[in-house]
């Protein structure tokens, strides 16, 4: 792929030289400040008030120790140690004082939501309900909807600022040069990470056979049923974990492309 493929070009001038440099420094400027103005407009910076962050991040901790106890005591059983009887209630109280602080931050997100976006957005708003509490990805982004409204207002305003909403041909640029970015740096990002998966899978296979062939007998339903959630809880933290750290700028690329979709539909 040209590095400069995502430079536009002007027709040779006189100064053609300057002018090229000139709306290359403008494209970039472009760009950037689209991905600016939808990192102001993130779920915790719009749909979630102080308390509601608050909330999160001490459910995010419960179930990290929850976490950190369960493969605490099927270490134990490794090595031929019954844990204490006391362990199966402190399993229940971790998970459950983490599972319902989530919750605690969706009600605090609807409240906040209700409150803030009540006359613009409120068409879109989901109502918490019983059935989000046994939907994982309903009890925090239930009102996606009006984040995404949000954003592509912010966006569309962006725009008409730089006088850019009237050609459709820039839009379609921009849509192609943030879907090619996103595909490019995933690919990019992912190769290392699917290395040390691929290194690390003997490692996890043998402990999943030791935890079968040594200590399995003794393993208590309490602890059998938790190590289960727990495993569950962990992969979800590291798909969010990689999300954050390794996948957010082409996940936030893709993100804005759609925006973008969305607005030159208009």
């Amino acid at each position: 792929m040209p590095k400069d493929k995502y430079i536009r070009q002007v027709k040779n001038q006189e100064n053609s030289m300057k002018d090229e440099l000139k709306n290359s420094v403008k494209d970039q400027l472009l760009k950037k400040g689209l991905y600016e103005e939808l990192k102001k407009n993130t779920i915790r910076k719009k749909l979630m008030s102080r308390w509601a962050i608050t909330s999160e991040v001490t459910g995010i901790i419960f179930l990290l120790l929850f976490i950190l106890f369960v493969f605490y005591s099927t270490s134990m059983i490794l090595e031929e140690t019954e844990p204490p009887k006391y362990y199966g209630p402190i399993f229940a109280a971790l998970f459950l004082v983490g599972y319902f602080s989530i919750v605690t931050t969706g009600l605090l997100s609807d409240k906040h939501v209700k409150r803030n976006y009540k006359d613009r957005y409120e068409f879109l708003r989901h109502k918490f309900s019983f059935k989000t509490l046994f939907k994982s990805t309903s009890i925090i982004n239930f009102n996606m909807g009006i984040l995404y409204s949000i954003q592509c207002d912010a966006i569309f305003d962006y725009l008409k600022q730089n006088g850019k909403t009237g050609d459709t041909k820039i839009i379609d640029y921009l849509i192609e040069y943030y879907t090619d970015e996103s595909e490019r740096i995933r690919k990019k990002r992912w190769i290392p990470f699917a290395i040390l998966i691929a290194l690390s899978l003997p490692t996890w296979t043998l402990f999943i056979r030791s935890l079968f062939e040594e200590g399995w007998s003794n393993v208590g339903f309490v602890l059998f049923l938790s190590l289960l959630v727990g495993l569950t809880i962990m992969v979800t933290f590291i798909k969010r974990i990689l999300d954050a750290l390794l996948f957010k700028v082409p996940n936030d690329y893709l993100h804005l492309a759609n925006i973008l979709r969305t607005i030159n539909s208009f």
